[in-house]
């Protein structure tokens, strides 16, 4: 368990976020568009189809800037999956999801912001949502909690 100063530490640090430099590279190498006016690029354009290419792509980023981006469209991409109407089968994304908690979890001084912000977010009308209980099992895991 963290000790509340490492908290501290944890919470101060720079959060990498994505320049539009490399969310442009990004665009170009997931096929999706870039609309330069685009507060929230990563959500703008991620989809349940992303999921594959963003996990292949994240083991080769290059940077910091690039593995914060393409979580962020990974998890919501995986939120899209998992509230579709009607719902897409999470069977098949299974796999690539433990291989996003394994980042999460190896990479968690990037992704801190990112795991407590979903942690966090509410079920919709009742409806379990398999990430968010596994972000919350890994938020408690790291020895973080709100």
């Amino acid at each position: 368990m963290h000790s509340s100063n490492e908290d501290m530490k944890m919470s101060e640090r720079k959060i990498p976020y994505a320049s539009r430099k490399t969310q442009i590279a990004l665009a170009t190498k997931l096929a999706v568009g870039f609309d330069d006016l685009s507060q929230e690029w990563e959500w703008e354009i991620a989809k349940p189809e992303l999921v594959v290419p963003a996990v292949a792509l994240y083991v080769v980023a290059k940077s910091d800037e690039e593995r914060w981006s393409l979580m962020q469209i990974i998890i919501q991409s995986f939120h899209d999956a998992q509230i579709e109407d009607p719902p897409l089968n999470l069977e098949d994304f299974r796999p690539f999801w433990a291989t996003t908690l394994s980042y999460l979890r190896s990479d968690y001084e990037i992704h801190w912001d990112t795991i407590r912000y979903w942690a966090k977010f509410s079920e919709l009308e009742n409806k379990p949502i398999p990430m968010v209980s596994d972000l919350r099992s890994l938020q408690t895991t790291l020895g973080h909690s709100e």
